[in-house]
Order: structure tokens, then sequence, then C-alpha cells
């Protein structure tokens, strides 16, 4: 249990792993740019009984893609940010092809969606680590309220 010594503990320290967790399966995926997704994704609110996960409202896409409709006005200079981060060897050779590249990849977004979600595609980002994180939360705090419990009784019989 690593040094989680109470249940708040045990729930930060599970919902620290899950965020590792989604964040590692992303970068396996190959979805790494400049990261700055991932230092969106944020634990927030935790307690002895609650605990959340939070992240920007676009990190669905890291699963299932973007499907076609408006995007952001600069949408074109973020696709080429993007390739920049991801090493794509010709984008600083010519900045005028490069921005005609930019800008078709996002008229195809906006009018088509990414290739992960025209292929029906779906990349296990989330719905293994979650399921991880519920099984070992239910296992750690088993633990915890076991000994917790026991501890009461043996303070208990030990009065009387």
């Amino acid at each position: 249990m690593a040094d989680a010594t109470t249940s708040q503990q045990i729930l930060e320290l599970g919902l620290h792993n899950l965020k590792d967790a989604i964040i590692q399966r992303s970068t396996d995926a190959g979805q790494r740019a400049s990261g700055r997704t991932y230092d969106k994704i944020a634990t927030q609110n935790i307690s002895a009984t609650h605990g959340e996960l939070w992240g920007p409202t676009w990190i669905a896409v890291l699963q299932d893609g973007r499907g076609p409709g408006p995007v952001p006005r600069e949408f074109a200079a973020v696709i080429m940010e993007w390739a920049t981060f991801k090493g794509i060897s010709w984008a600083s050779s010519d900045p005028a092809t490069f921005e005609r590249w930019a800008k078709g990849v996002a008229w195809s977004i906006h009018r088509r969606g990414t290739q992960l979600y025209r292929s029906g595609g779906k990349l296990d980002i989330f719905t293994t680590p979650v399921a991880e994180f519920e099984r070992w939360l239910v296992e750690q705090l088993g633990i915890f309220y076991k000994a917790l419990i026991a501890n009461e009784i043996r303070t208990a019989w030990q009065k009387t």
C-alpha cells in the first residue's frame, strides 16, 4: 500500500496512479506531442470518501478520435504546432507548403473527422486503467477497513 495510511491517502495514490496509467497508454499509442494535454489532467477534491480525476474537454478524442464538425479558428496553427512536436521533418523546410498542408489537414478533420474516428477505431486509453483502478481501490480499501475494524474491536475488547 506504500505509505497510504488513511482512506484519503489510498484514494489520492490510486487517482495519481490512474492518471499515470492513462498518460502511459496514450504515450504508448504514439499520441504524445507537446504533453500539454497530459499536463491538464489533474486530481481534485480528494477526501476520505471522494476524489475526482479531471481532464480537458477534448480528452475523449485520445480514445475515440474526433468526429467531423466545427474546429477552432486557429486549428491549422494547432496542427502545425503538433506536427513540429511530432518531428515531422519537412515541417520547417517551406513555411508556405507547411501552412497549406496544415490547412488541408484542418479542413479534412472538419469535414470527415480524424482517421481514428473514420476507421471506427477505439484505443484503450481509459477503459483498462479505470477498471484496474477500481479493482485496486476495492482491494486496498478492504485491507484498510479490515485493519481499522480489527483495531476497533481489539481496543473495545481490551477496555472490558
